[in-house]
């Protein structure tokens, strides 16, 4: 069973917007945020996961998991940490026991391709990360 952890936690502070990076609108009328862009989840496209486990902010997860839940039924919300390390921790203790595989990957930078997410889980086969 392979296994992919997005970590949506950061507070985006850098950015100096009202909210964090990964959670703008990009489109209002489709309520399409940054994060929402070519995953997974988007449209059920098949990405070889049977689980998607989504990190966010305890003050975020409310509203993420709602969005989500209409987008994609293998997808799960949990709160993160206090920093990026934590919030990694605790998106593998979330994953399914039946887990052989897991990919992290960070939801600022949605535009990672079927291709390579195939390419890591074979390479798992093969290393160990």
């Amino acid at each position: 069973m392979n296994s992919l952890v997005i970590l949506a936690g950061g507070l985006g502070e850098r950015a100096k917007q009202k909210d964090p990076k990964q959670f703008l609108i990009l489109n209002s009328s489709k309520n399409v945020r940054l994060m929402y862009l070519q995953y997974p989840y988007l449209n059920q496209q098949s990405h070889n996961f049977e689980e998607i486990i989504v990190v966010v902010p305890k003050k975020w997860q409310t509203i993420i998991s709602k969005e989500i839940k209409q987008m994609c039924s293998i997808s799960k919300v949990i709160s993160g940490g206090e920093n990026r390390t934590e919030s990694s921790y605790l998106g593998l203790k979330a994953c399914s026991s039946k887990c052989k595989k897991v990919l992290i990957h960070d939801a600022a930078r949605p535009f990672a391709s079927k291709k390579l997410y195939t390419t890591c889980i074979k390479y798992l086969d093969k290393y160990d990360a």
